[in-house]
């Protein structure tokens, strides 16, 4: 008896493409003379036929189970033919056919919406690099090609299982078997590390092992090691592992267990991060189990960032025990700082020769993770600017495509640059007054910032004095002292571990890593700054402190991209110290109102007795001959138009500079002092400037601290020239009636800032720091609109138009919380960040604006549409790759400037919680049409509804459901009797 498959099947068999209509036919009438069993199910006799054409080779399992859904396609990429899914990180991988050449493929479509120029850049440049590691245990590209609209990636086939499965059945390997697989697949990340790549994916699930060859024993097969752009989704830059919320977490699974700390933290992928991710793998294979591994994959992250994988057991050689040791220390630094060494212990340990001599010569890092990425650095900006910085965490569509610009061009680079800028004039201002030294000629004109033809000066590079490139400076990794030895020299592996951060302060809470409170400080916390002998009633404040600063690579970097007047003021500072800029302990700089406009002082500490406290000819060669006076027991060598004093229970440590009235009540201030003996912080400050003072650390390597609305009246003349811009900038970050504020910048392993706040008395410390850290998130989207606006210049065009990038990055990783009444607002970046962010902003400060520039940045705005219909009928764009709905309606109330609330208890009595998540990508819509698209999207059965809302004259939306609309008698708009747009993103 003959069973017959439903039409659907053989319709969409035809339609899909996989065979022509003649062959289906033929294949349909050879089925159906197949004998059945009487009464047999249509739905069984499809799933018969599907079965039966898998058997005859005409279509796949996976192309299968797709026609049996009723779905045509596509099963085309241009010419090659789509076989199945790949199971890996990469979105839309597949195992695809060339039918003409007969050769299998793994392919990877590129989502033409994400590759935005920036992206599109790096994915062309990772995939040059990628093709160009030729070592046979990765997984190569071969082609980026296009088909009508789509973009995709060819890529080596790839065959076999992941070592994850193998692991599962096999369970632990003997020592030479496990330390040989690591090595090959070591071999091939240290090509990627040569050729200026980061891996940023390794794990179990990332390497396959191919079936052994005939007649050669199971699990003999050689390993291939996934690689861009199959072992991560490749519109990311840099590469790096999503832990941003929940649910991404939980998708990592067990690829949690080689997710090194620092980027469980936030940090981006770096080459010791893969070197973790490779001692992981043979921790692994050496236990049959996941490293770290608690049941989940948050878990596994919190117990990486607190633990670390446990030690080896006694099964395992000690010197190869010691090996995993330094590969998976908590501690970056204590790792070998790229997988070449790595690789290099693990065949010393197997008897073998190096891998670095087979390898091709180190070329520059990009797209994140490279320990010395060709960044630029002030005076060297040139269009072989990388065309991604060494900067992000985060995916460039983050901000970027979430927000579009969507703010009116004349608030400029308001808040975008207003901590930044106010930092930047105040150091400018410094160098213009510290040079009115006694004695001092006409001062020189500044050295253009940049020439044509210039030679840029990379980070790799040393300076002198003028900027000018010397001799090549060591690179970061070599020039860090604990460097992990080669497996022959291993030393007795240390146990690094992540010290409790202590208390800032008695009584307040410990800043930790953790999602609801501020980042822990890179270093422990010291005592506060005295701000010993500032001008009394100080309302503005700039401490550095050179010897720490210049110790530091960042430090120099960021010194020389704030501009040449910040490194002309700190060698004043020195001159006049009679010593070297990196024998300054700390310059401290205050300002307060006077009659005839600002009046400045200066402290410059040495950290040793400075020279002119002792030799007179060095005073008279650092200040002119001028003669001590003897004034309340202290000497003040007084001159034109300031004066300079030692003062005496420093020890010849400290110089006070000022106008002389200035300096003689300093003196008098000193002797009061003395003779009362308090204690504390030694400045007469306004109240709240005085609280803030107490709950700094005085250890940062920059700090500015003042009153924002000081600078507004009495202090507007700092802000001043382009930085005139910042006028409304400074209002609207510190909007709300704060009265005191404090930026702490902290260079070394990582780019480290914090802003302190001090709280109004009614509003809790906490909904403060909530409040700056929603401000700060706009900066990516303010800084957008306004660099479109600007018409740079050629050789600073790309850093400025690359600025709401890094920002981008910046909004991604602050955090924010309270202690006692202080708000703060911190984040880590990766160690080059500040420079390139302090260049950038310096830049954009500077240029000229276009002719669809904006007025200038305290202009006001237009005033929005009167009503909520006006404003729902505006046309904006609104996109992100995956956010909740409580989020997206904030996006959507901050570009409409409609205000919405969401109903929670009304969506919990529907199941609906404000924590659903979706994708969404509209453009160029009606605000009404997107808001209806993210209410399908948090809940596809339509119970989401809007309802209009008139409150003391003033109109508001309340998202909620229809059945608690109908309770209470609320109209639901007409829109909601028809569907909703269907939108752009899929489901």
């Amino acid at each position: 008896m003959s069973g017959t498959a439903p039409d659907g099947l053989w319709d969409a068999l035809v339609a899909s493409g996989l065979a022509d209509a003649a062959r289906v036919q033929a294949l349909r009438r050879e089925f159906e003379g197949l004998p059945f069993p009487p009464g047999t199910a249509p739905t069984a006799a499809a799933e018969v036929a599907a079965r039966w054409l898998v058997n005859r080779g005409i279509v796949t399992a996976w192309q299968a189970k797709r026609l049996l859904r009723g779905e045509t396609g596509p099963f085309f990429v241009g010419e090659y033919r789509l076989l199945d899914r790949i199971d890996c990180p990469a979105p839309n991988a597949f195992r695809a056919r060339h039918d003409t050449a007969g050769r299998e493929v793994a392919i990877v479509v590129l989502a033409t919406k994400r590759c935005v120029p920036e992206v599109w850049a790096d994915i062309v440049q990772r995939t040059k690099a990628a093709h160009a590691a030729a070592d046979p245990v990765l997984v190569r590209p071969r082609a980026l090609e296009k088909a009508d609209k789509l973009r995709f990636i060819v890529c080596d086939e790839v065959g076999g299982a992941p070592l994850a499965a193998e692991l599962a059945t096999r369970g632990a390997l003997a020592p030479e078997e496990a330390s040989a697989v690591v090595l090959a697949v070591a071999r091939g990340v240290a090509w990627l590390h040569r050729l200026g790549c980061v891996h940023g994916g390794i794990s179990l699930d990332a390497v396959y092992r191919e079936p052994s060859p005939v007649g050669v024993a199971a699990h003999a097969g050689p390993v291939r090691l996934l690689q861009f752009p199959l072992a991560g989704d490749p519109h990311v830059v840099p590469p790096r592992v999503d832990a941003r919320s929940a649910e991404a977490i939980a998708g990592l699974g067990g690829r949690a267990s080689f997710v090194a700390p620092e980027i469980a933290r936030g940090a981006p992928a770096t080459t010791r991060s893969d070197v973790y991710a490779l001692g992981c793998l043979l921790h692994a294979l050496l236990t049959g189990a996941l490293p770290c591994w608690q049941g989940d994959a948050a878990r596994t992250l919190a117990h990486a960032v607190a633990s670390g994988p446990a030690p080896l057991g006694p099964a395992v050689p000690v010197e190869l025990a010691t090996l995993v040791g330094y590969m998976t220390a908590r501690d970056p630094l204590a790792r070998y700082p790229t997988a070449v060494e790595a690789a290099d212990a693990i065949a010393a340990s197997l008897g073998q020769t190096p891998v670095a001599p087979q390898l091709p010569e180190q070329r520059p890092y990009f797209a994140g993770g490279g320990p010395e990425p060709e960044a630029p650095v002030a005076g060297a900006v040139t269009d072989d600017v990388p065309a991604a910085l060494v900067f992000s965490p985060a995916p460039v569509e983050s901000r970027a495509a979430r927000l579009p610009p969507r703010r009116k061009a004349d608030r400029s680079l308001s808040l975008a640059l207003g901590g930044l800028g106010l930092l930047l004039a105040t150091v400018a201002t410094v160098a213009g007054v510290i040079w009115l030294r006694p004695g001092a000629g006409p001062r020189e004109p500044a050295a253009p910032r940049v020439k044509r033809g210039d030679e840029p000066v990379r980070e790799g590079t040393a300076t002198d004095a003028t900027g000018n490139g010397a001799e090549p400076a060591r690179a970061l990794a070599d020039s860090r002292p604990a460097e992990a030895p080669a497996v022959a020299a291993i030393a007795p592996a240390p146990t690094p571990g992540d010290a409790a951060v202590p208390a800032r302060r008695e009584g307040t809470i410990v800043l930790a890593d953790t999602p609801g409170l501020p980042w822990a400080p890179p270093n422990p916390p010291g005592p506060p700054p005295s701000l010993s002998h500032l001008p009394p009633g100080t309302q503005l404040a700039v401490l550095v402190r050179p010897a720490a600063l210049l110790a530091t690579e960042e430090g120099k970097l960021f010194l020389r991209a704030i501009g040449a007047d910040a490194e002309r003021a700190l060698a004043e500072a020195a001159r006049l110290a009679g010593c070297r800029p990196e024998q300054l302990d700390v310059v401290q700089v205050g300002w307060r109102a006077a009659d005839d406009g600002l009046e400045l002082g200066a402290v410059v500490w040495g950290t040793a007795t400075l020279p002119v406290a002792g030799d007179g000819a060095a005073r008279t060669a650092a200040w002119g001959e001028r003669e001590g006076s003897e004034r309340s027991g202290e000497t003040v060598y007084r001159g034109s138009p300031l004066a300079c004093w030692l003062p005496r229970r420093h020890g010849g440590r400290a110089l006070v500079v000022g106008p002389t009235a200035l300096v003689d009540e300093l003196v008098a201030a000193e002797a009061a002092r003395v003779a009362d003996e308090p204690g504390g912080i030694e400045a007469s400050l306004p109240r709240d400037l005085e609280t803030l003072v107490g709950t700094l650390d005085g250890g940062r390597h920059v700090t500015l601290l003042g009153s924002p609305a000081w600078l507004e009246s009495d202090g507007s003349a700092l802000v001043s020239g382009p930085l005139a811009r910042l006028g409304g900038a400074l209002a609207e970050l510190f909007a709300g009636g704060i009265r005191a504020a404090a930026l702490g910048l902290h260079f070394g392993d990582t780019s480290y800032a914090e802003l302190d706040v001090v709280a109004p008395a009614d509003v809790p410390s906490a909904r403060l720091a909530a409040t700056l850290a929603t401000r700060i998130a706009a900066l990516p989207a303010t800084a957008e609109a306004s660099c479109n606006a600007l018409d740079p210049h050629p050789f600073g065009r790309r850093l400025v138009m690359r600025l709401p990038r890094m920002l981008e990055v910046l909004a991604e990783n602050v955090r924010a919380g309270g202690e006692g009444q202080v708000a703060v607002v911190n984040c880590h970046l990766p160690p080059h960040a500040a420079h390139n962010l302090a260049l950038a902003a310096e830049l954009a400060l500077a240029q000229t604006p276009g002719s669809g520039a904006a007025p200038a940045a305290n202009a006001r705005a237009a005033p929005p549409p009167a009503g909520i219909r006006d404003r729902l009928a505006k046309r904006i764009s609104l996109s992100f790759p995956r956010d909740t709905l409580e989020r997206s309606i904030q996006l959507l109330a901050e570009e409409t400037g409609v205000p919405i609330e969401i109903r929670g208890s009304d969506l919990q009595l529907e199941g609906i919680t404000k924590n659903q998540s979706f994708t969404l990508d509209e453009r160029d819509k009606a605000a009404e049409e997107i808001l209806r698209v993210i209410l399908a999207r948090s809940n596809p059965d339509g119970k989401l509804v809007y309802v209009v809302r008139t409150r003391d004259g003033g109109e508001s939306l309340e998202i909620t459901t229809r059945a608690a609309a109908g309770k209470r008698g609320d109209p639901i708009p007409p829109v909601f009797d028809s569907p909703p747009p269907p939108g752009d993103s899929p489901k």
